[in-house]
C-alpha cells in the first residue's frame, strides 16, 4: 500500500484501496483480518507533510473474551493521520512525545506506506475484550462449558469464591 509523494497533486488525491486479507499482517495472534480491507479517502499535501483522511472497513476474526469462541467482527473506522518526512538527525537522549504524536507516521524519500497506519486503526477499533454477544454468558467456572449453548448441569451456588474459606470454616464449626 505504497503511495509516491510526488503522485499527490497540490489539490489532493482521492484514494480507494481494496486489499486481500492475506496481504494484511496484524502481528497479534488473537486478531486476524478475514475480509477485504477497504479504504476510501483523501490524501492532502501540506508542504512536505501529508494528511490522510478517510474510512476503513474490514472484518476481523477474534476470540470472545468470555466464552473463548472465534467470531467475526466487522470493523468500520474513520482514519485521520499525518505523515511527515523523516529527517535524519543526531540521536537525542530523550524525546518527549505529546498526544498529537500518536497519529503521526513518517516516510522517507518519496514513498508513504499506508499499511502501518491502517493496521493500527484496525487494532484500535477492536475492543480490548471483544465479545461475541453483548450478553455473552461465558464459560462455566466449574466444568468449562459454554453457557451460551445452554446450562451445563453444575450445581448453582451463588457463593463468592473469595468467601469459600469462610464457608469451610462454618462447616467445620457445625460438625
Amino acid at each position: 500500500m505504497w503511495v509516491n509523494f510526488s503522485d499527490i497533486p497540490d489539490n489532493g488525491l482521492r484514494l480507494e484501496l481494496r486489499e486481500s486479507p492475506q496481504d494484511i499482517q496484524l502481528e497479534i495472534d488473537e486478531i486476524r483480518v478475514s475480509g477485504h480491507l477497504e479504504f476510501k479517502g483523501r490524501l492532502d499535501r501540506l508542504e512536505k507533510d501529508v494528511i490522510v483522511r478517510g474510512n476503513l472497513n474490514t472484518t476481523v476474526d477474534v476470540v470472545c473474551a468470555r466464552c473463548l469462541e472465534n467470531f467475526q467482527l466487522p470493523v468500520s473506522s474513520p482514519v485521520e493521520v499525518e505523515y511527515r518526512l523523516r529527517v535524519e538527525r543526531p540521536q537525542e537522549e530523550e524525546i518527549e512525545l505529546i498526544e498529537e504524536d500518536a497519529d503521526v507516521y513518517y516516510y522517507t524519500q518519496d514513498r508513504l506506506n499506508l499499511e502501518e497506519a491502517l493496521r493500527d486503526q484496525i487494532l484500535l477499533a477492536v475492543l480490548l475484550k471483544p465479545l461475541c454477544l453483548t450478553d455473552c454468558k461465558g464459560l462455566c467456572p466449574g466444568c468449562g462449558a459454554n453457557l451460551n449453548q445452554g446450562a451445563c448441569g453444575c450445581p448453582q451456588e451463588n457463593v463468592d469464591p473469595r468467601l469459600e474459606a469462610l464457608k469451610a470454616f462454618r462447616r467445620g464449626r457445625e460438625e
